[in-house]
């Protein structure tokens, strides 16, 4: 039995969505997506009291809008932000097919309709480096910047940027907060991929406002 014949890719509630995600992906984090689907296995099955046995659900992938607007004027321009959404979230089973990642990724691609600008990151510090987005034909542009976050401690909100309220600077934090719990982390730099989900005109045309320069995949 091949890929096609025993996987399928559907859309997923949000509620099961968020419970594959927190609980599996290496993050363990929730984001808002604008497209959520799931990957069934039709050989597996999972059993319910109420309503039976289903498919198994074994893999999820998010498309979310970036929050930082530098990002997505950053691609192809300002006059194309409004195409750009990234592939934000992504966990398979460990226990399903070879490749079966790429064709997660290559079939929710095509149901993108209304962006056509993919972007991605593969994170070193947990030894990605996209095999996955490379396997599925991503254009690779280096890793993105680094710099530093201002991270909250201690006030049940986690250690990530995201979960720091936005109540101004270094200072504004401090004064609230106290300056024990407020401390400066180091970004680390992600390798960055991109993908134009479009027809082969629209493509070469953001191909020629691309802004970032394209790179050989990374080897490590």
């Amino acid at each position: 039995m091949n890929l096609k014949e025993r996987y399928y890719v559907s859309t997923i509630s949000n509620k099961q969505r968020n419970e594959m995600i927190e609980k599996h992906h290496y993050l363990h984090r929730l984001r808002g997506a604008t497209y959520s689907f799931g990957l069934y296995d039709r050989e597996e099955k999972e059993h319910t009291d109420w309503f039976g046995d289903f498919d198994k659900l074994v893999g999820v992938i998010m498309y979310s809008v970036p929050a930082a607007f530098q990002l997505c004027e950053g691609v192809c321009g300002k006059e194309y932000k409004s195409q750009v959404i990234e592939l934000s979230r992504l966990w398979i089973m460990d226990e399903t097919m070879k490749n079966v990642e790429s064709y997660l990724i290559s079939n929710t691609l095509k149901l993108l309709d209304k962006h056509d600008i993919v972007v991605s990151y593969a994170d070193p510090s947990a030894k990605h480096r996209g095999i996955v987005y490379q396997a599925t034909n991503f254009i690779y542009t280096g890793k993105s910047g680094g710099g530093r976050d201002l991270i909250l401690l201690n006030q049940g909100v986690g250690s990530h940027s995201r979960g720091t309220p936005k109540i101004g600077g270094y200072q504004a934090l401090a004064d609230k907060y106290g300056k024990e719990n407020v401390v400066y982390q180091e970004k680390i730099a992600k390798h960055r991929y991109i993908y134009f989900a479009c027809s082969k005109k629209k493509r070469k045309m953001y191909m020629n406002k691309l802004k970032w320069s394209i790179e050989a995949y990374p080897k490590e």
